[in-house]
């Protein structure tokens, strides 16, 4: 991972936002749970930073819970799993979808 500087938490939220709306039609939005999980980490930490994750890294992080294609579909489990087993979970479903 490189450092490249730091940032503000109100540049983390804008960003946040940009991706993430809190106004998705879906029942099962789950982004303004994780706007409250990026608040409680701002008064926890008070440190954001802005860094290049290398090929490990990305493949090695954990990722949380996540629901996709409008709650219909468990995209990452509840107890989390990391990037690359996600990745190739996504791809069987695809190609079992489109017939690959």
């Amino acid at each position: 991972m490189l450092y490249i500087k730091k940032v503000t938490f109100d540049q983390v939220l804008k960003h946040f936002w940009l991706e993430h709306s809190l106004e998705a039609t879906h029942k099962k939005n789950t982004n303004q749970e994780a706007e409250e999980l990026l608040m409680i980490a701002e008064k926890l930490f008070h440190e954001w930073n802005s860094v290049l994750l290398d090929q490990q890294d990305i493949l090695h992080t954990i990722l949380p819970w996540h629901l996709g294609c409008n709650g219909k579909t468990t995209l990452v489990p509840k107890s989390g799993l990391t990037v690359q087993p996600t990745f190739r979970r996504l791809v069987s479903k695809v190609n079992n979808i489109f017939g690959k």
